[in-house]
């Protein structure tokens, strides 16, 4: 099976039980703030691999309109129930289906991960396509270096990818990014691993 095959199938499996873990206290969560203030009131922001509708969607919808992409139908049917107000996609995080700047702002929590990391520089320059000008974007990319891996997640089988934080900031550059700023966070499941996020805007 290939890489987003075994993403997709993964993620159509966990579902419910996947949703019920994200919490609205995490400490990814806690990041939402900061980028909730750079938002235009009324704006439009895409959740890049959105799932059922986690705590970026349901901080997000009382205050500008949400689309959740997500490869998943599972997790956009979750999403449905979960977050009303938000419109479910389904679609490839790399080949969005959108027009240029169609956003004013772009996270992606946990998702960018399990994109082969040969792809995440098409990812990025996606993203800057799709975001209007001074768009921001909050990005759940990687901390350390992993060409890929495949392993047990939540009784199913998953696959992850990143490149290490340096090469992270540099690609986001490279992409046409201004870096605001990154932190370090834990993995809500897993407090002994680490994720880098990004705060970037469209230069």
């Amino acid at each position: 099976m290939r890489d987003k095959e075994l993403v997709k199938a993964g993620y159509e499996a966990v579902g419910d039980a996947y949703t019920r873990e994200r919490r609205m206290d995490s400490d990814d969560a806690r990041l939402l703030d900061d980028f909730v203030t750079r938002l235009p009131r009324g704006g439009q922001v895409l959740d890049a691999g959105c799932g059922g509708g986690g705590p970026a969607a349901r901080t997000l919808s009382p205050t500008v309109r949400v689309v959740g992409l997500d490869l998943a139908g599972a997790q956009l049917r979750l999403l449905r129930r979960n977050v009303p107000a938000a419109l479910p996609v389904q679609g490839d995080l790399t080949h969005l289906p959108f027009r240029a700047e169609s956003f004013d702002g772009i996270i992606s929590v946990y998702a960018i991960i399990h994109v082969p990391r040969e792809e995440h520089p098409a990812l990025v320059r996606e993203f800057h396509r799709a975001l209007r000008t001074r768009g921001v974007a909050l990005l759940c990319m990687g901390e350390t270096d992993l060409p890929g891996e495949v392993g047990e997640y939540m009784g199913t089988r998953m696959f992850w990818s990143h490149f290490d934080k340096e090469t992270n900031r540099r690609m986001l550059i490279e992409g046409g990014f201004r870096v605001l700023w990154d932190r370090s966070v834990r993995d809500f499941q897993a407090p002994s691993s680490r994720h880098r996020f990004f705060l970037a805007q469209k230069a």
